[in-house]
């Protein structure tokens, strides 16, 4: 089969992803250069082992919501790498957008990181620069958003969390580099609680930056140690990461493996085949399901780099995926079975079974017991959302900022919504030229999801053997 009607899905997501690299742009990029200071980047690739950064939540800020302009990674860069092959994970502010402030987007994959760090146990990195939140645009008001503080707090005694104050860093980071177990600052840079301008407003005084929270005021106090630059602070976070971890198994090449494009095509209206699709990810080539397992829901497992991972997965050729009793049931027994085992979610399901027959069999029950299973698993969990996941799929399963899943991936093309586009025109009994806005803006679900956090990464469907070896990273065992 060919791969070529994957070609104009794969384009967009390029062109996206080159947005994002991109940062504020050439002229901003300029003027941080001129200052002699480094792009965020630059900074992330300085500090971690060549080629191991992978970014989770780069579409964030990439559609435009409201009066303000798309924002490349709401210019705050997450993901986990390794430091002298020690996971670690990342979040580090890009000062040539939006001058590195806290919207609404940055604080969810903020909340999404430590969320990460409280699952793996891996130290957090945090590299600071930028005035604190964000001014959003009255046409733009949105409900309360949490911000990470208190779950930075739980981390206290548990976690590593190590700072870099590589600008000016006030209000919100200020509060967050306080937090911190250990703080690198560079010498130029200051951290405050507000900085001259509004301090002259409240108090009078007339200060600047640097007095009034630079080296002098916070050395021995808030910041353990000062350098002269920014290399200099990368090094002394890389030394302090060495510091307080050891190494970790390193985990086992990937290895060469057949198309998974070859298996799924990009129309959603075509059939594919579930076996296949497994087979190509498992190390042998031939995933192993479970007997009973004929349902919307199968189960079973693979290996990935030598790695034994539980499987459920949802089967399109059984009732379009939809999940009900028997296979809710057996997922939810086969996590509690394997309660050690990583777990790996294929979703591909417009939600739970529908009709008489489902609810007198007790669909609704069975679907919270897999719910449960699935936020009490205690080993790492990872989904991919291959083609659908509408309804209440994604809590069922443990999607979003706030699940118990270590990484959420999709493909190109993939719907995550209420409802399928021709059911919610139906059900709401818009007009045929509204229902198709509504159905063509579906296909950028998987780019809406990521830009709400909702998926952490959209990825080439063949790269997805890699991507989960990838994502077992910050989960593999410490030496």
């Amino acid at each position: 089969m060919s791969h070529d009607d994957w070609a104009p899905l794969l384009d967009d997501l390029a062109v996206r992803h080159a947005a994002v690299l991109a940062m504020g742009g050439p002229e901003r990029m300029a003027q941080l250069a001129e200052r002699g200071r480094l792009d965020v980047r630059t900074r992330i690739d300085l500090l971690v082992d060549p080629g191991s950064f992978v970014e989770y939540g780069a579409l964030v800020g990439s559609v435009q919501r409201g009066a303000l302009p798309p924002a490349p990674a709401d210019a705050f860069v997450t993901g986990h790498a390794t430091i002298d092959g020690r996971p670690v994970l990342i979040g580090a502010s890009d000062p040539s957008v939006m001058g590195g402030s806290v919207g609404i987007g940055t604080l969810a994959k903020r909340r999404r990181l430590v969320a990460l760090a409280e699952m793996t146990s891996r130290p957090l990195v945090l590299l600071l620069d930028g005035p604190g939140a964000r001014t959003r645009h009255p046409n733009d008001a949105a409900p309360w958003v949490g911000d990470e503080l208190r779950g930075v707090a739980r981390l206290a005694g548990r976690v590593p969390v190590i700072a870099a104050i590589l600008g000016p860093v006030a209000g919100h980071d200020a509060l967050l580099a306080a937090a911190a177990d250990h703080v690198v600052m560079v010498r130029r840079a200051a951290v405050f609680g507000a900085g001259p301008p509004v301090v002259h407003a409240a108090t009078g005084l007339e200060v600047v930056a640097a007095d009034l929270g630079g080296p002098a005021v916070h050395e021995g106090g808030l910041v353990d140690r000062v350098t002269d630059d920014e290399p200099g602070a990368i090094a002394a976070v890389r030394s302090e990461v060495l510091e307080r971890t050891v190494p970790s198994e390193p985990a086992a090449a990937s290895g060469a493996s057949p198309s998974v494009r070859a298996v799924l095509p990009a129309d959603p209206g075509r059939a594919y085949d579930l076996d296949a699709l497994l087979d190509a990810i498992d190390d042998a080539g031939a995933w192993s399901r479970d007997e009973a397992s004929v349902s919307g829901l199968a189960t079973g497992s693979l290996t990935v780099a030598g790695r034994r991972l539980l499987v459920i997965a949802s089967d399109a050729t059984h009732g379009d995926g939809r999940i009900d009793v028997a296979g809710a049931d057996a997922g939810a027994r086969r996590l509690r079975e394997a309660a050690n085992a990583t777990a790996l979610f294929l979703i591909d399901s417009p939600g739970p079974a529908l009709g008489p027959d489902a609810e007198r069999a007790g669909t609704s029950r069975a679907v919270t017991g897999l719910m449960d299973a699935v936020a009490e698993h205690p080993a790492p969990c990872i989904a991919v959302v291959v083609r659908r996941a509408y309804g209440d799929v994604p809590t069922i399963l443990g999607l979003g900022p706030g699940g118990p899943v270590v990484a959420v991936l999709a493909f190109p093309g993939a719907r995550l919504g209420p409802l399928p586009a021709e059911t919610a025109s139906e059900a709401v009994g818009i007009v045929a030229d509204v229902g198709a806005l509504v159905e063509h803006s579906e296909f950028g679900g998987a780019v809406d999801a990521a830009d709400q956090l909702l998926v952490d990464r959209v990825v080439d469907p063949d790269d997805l053997r890699s991507e989960i070896v990838a994502a077992l990273r910050p989960t593999s065992v410490s030496g």
